[in-house]
């Protein structure tokens, strides 16, 4: 009788769940997995109570997270059952866009390290770990291997300067592709990446993922993702890497995807959240520049928010709306996580007074 009253709460409270989280892949496979256990079987209450809690996780990341992308949850059960305090998460940044270096660091990247600070809140992480992809920009050959390093030596100093101004010291750690990726344990995981035709890009973000897992405690990356048209599939952004990623490592490991981040250029809407090619429409927190005759990489902006706006929002196009309102969006989320930057005013007095905050 105990076992009957115990699995008949747990199954209306699994229900319940099922109902108000919606159908994710996560919980999608719930129903299959209670199916094949035997009733009467402990088993059967531990699975359920662990779907449970998975799918009610779900729910308040889908409440926490306002950029979240539609479907961008993809918890392992087997993870997030853990206590995970002593567990961090991670995502990685790059230096490049497809066809070139990044000339700066956009206001985008703050919604992810607010998106990434508001997980480990909800799920419990201890750390937050941001991977800097310097290694990797080098297979691109755009610029010569010394200016990859001065840039990422840049980018990782002014990182540091943020995660400080948002109070993240001591739960936030930087971490170059280049401080790890002449061990010999991860030259042993690159090496036995099944050869075939991947980049070279991809077997080290795959290789990172792995090394971070077991050294850095590493059990979820944060992501970001593509729109696709029918019948598209992901070639240039993190799901890509992400799905070589399980495809190759037998390694319990969970995924949260942000939106794209949007330009206020029609032409080239949606794109990376933290790397900007040259003549996109938007708002920097820094940008390479040439002082004094020398080039120098993220030096912190001077741009006005507010009159960089109404210079976007000048052009006639329906795309410029959509990228407004993602900004705010953005903009919100990083005061509200953070307690950075005014609350009322303009939108751009909003960014502008966040931008000072973050890089004072």
């Amino acid at each position: 009788m105990k076992y009957e009253i115990v699995m008949s709460f747990l199954m209306a409270f699994l229900f319940v769940g099922l109902v108000s989280a919606g159908t994710s892949e996560s919980t999608i496979k719930t129903e299959q997995e209670h199916a094949a256990l035997p009733m009467g079987s402990d088993k059967v209450i531990a699975q359920i109570a662990k779907d449970a809690k998975l799918i009610i996780l779900e729910q308040k990341l889908k409440e926490a997270l306002p950029l979240l992308a539609e479907g961008g949850i993809v918890l392992d059960k087997n993870v997030i059952s853990e206590d995970l305090s002593s567990k961090s998460l991670y995502f990685g940044i790059g230096l490049c866009t497809t066809k070139e270096m990044s000339v700066g660091l956009p206001f985008d990247f703050l919604g992810l390290v607010a998106t990434a600070e508001a997980i480990r809140r909800t799920l419990g992480f201890g750390k937050i770990i941001q991977l800097i992809a310097d290694s990797h920009a080098k297979t691109n050959h755009f610029v010569s291997d010394s200016e990859v390093e001065k840039k990422a030596q840049a980018l990782k100093e002014l990182s540091l300067k943020i995660a400080k101004n948002l109070g993240l010291e001591g739960k936030y750690e930087i971490i170059l592709a280049s401080e790890i990726d002449s061990t010999p344990e991860y030259k042993k995981i690159e090496k036995d990446i099944p050869h075939d035709d991947s980049p070279d890009y991809a077997k080290k973000e795959w290789t990172d993922m792995e090394y971070l897992a077991r050294h850095y405690n590493t059990c979820l990356k944060v992501s970001w993702m593509m729109p696709l048209k029918k019948g598209q599939t992901h070639t240039s952004d993190e799901v890509y890497f992400d799905n070589g990623f399980k495809s190759r490592f037998n390694r319990p490991y969970s995924f949260i995807y942000n939106r794209a981040a949007l330009t206020f250029d029609p032409a080239r809407l949606n794109v990376c959240p933290y790397s900007s090619a040259s003549g996109e429409k938007r708002v920097y927190l820094a940008l390479d520049q040439v002082v004094g005759g020398e080039k120098r990489f993220y030096v912190a902006t001077d741009q006005d928010a507010q009159a960089k706006l109404t210079e976007f929002m000048a052009v006639k196009h329906k795309a410029k709306d959509k990228a407004l309102a993602q900004l705010e969006t953005i903009a919100n989320f990083v005061h509200r996580i953070f307690g950075v930057g005014l609350s009322e005013g303009s939108l751009g007095d909003r960014v502008n007074s966040i931008i000072k905050a973050v890089l004072r």
